[in-house]
């Protein structure tokens, strides 16, 4: 996973075994843009409890893309047992309709070159293989 698009190529030269997928920069700017939509920028600036809620989505691309959707969840299910959360439930509602999609496609087939039906596929395909990312 690389931060920078321009450095693609420069990765592939230098490193020819090198497997580049996706652009942590457009999962960033997706997640933040909806946290500013939401409101969310003054609980995240304080620090509080919203701040590291924050922080481990916009981490979400550097696991094994077995894991995120597992641990996706394990958050989602964390924010749903307080109601009062509206806000940052919001922004769960939105990265599991819109953003995991995204992530996953850049994750498995290639930043920014697929479509959304190839998106949701995607998606189907390692919700339905996935294993989980330890045992309970």
């Amino acid at each position: 996973m690389i931060d920078l698009s321009a450095a693609w190529l420069a990765v592939r030269e230098c490193f020819s075994g090198a497997i580049v997928k996706g652009c942590v920069f457009h999962w960033t700017k997706a997640v933040w843009a909806r946290v500013m939509d939401l409101g969310l920028k003054p609980a995240y600036m304080q620090r509080s409890s919203a701040f590291n809620l924050i922080r481990q989505l916009l981490c979400l691309p550097f696991l094994p893309a077995q894991h995120i959707g597992p641990t996706f969840m394990k958050f989602a299910e964390h924010e749903r047992a307080h109601p009062e959360r509206e806000k940052r439930n919001r922004l769960m509602d939105y990265i599991f309709a819109n953003g995991l999609t995204i992530l996953y496609s850049m994750l498995t087939v290639g930043p920014c070159l697929v479509t959304r039906s190839e998106q949701i596929t995607t998606l189907k395909v390692i919700f339905l293989f996935s294993p989980p990312p330890f045992c309970l």
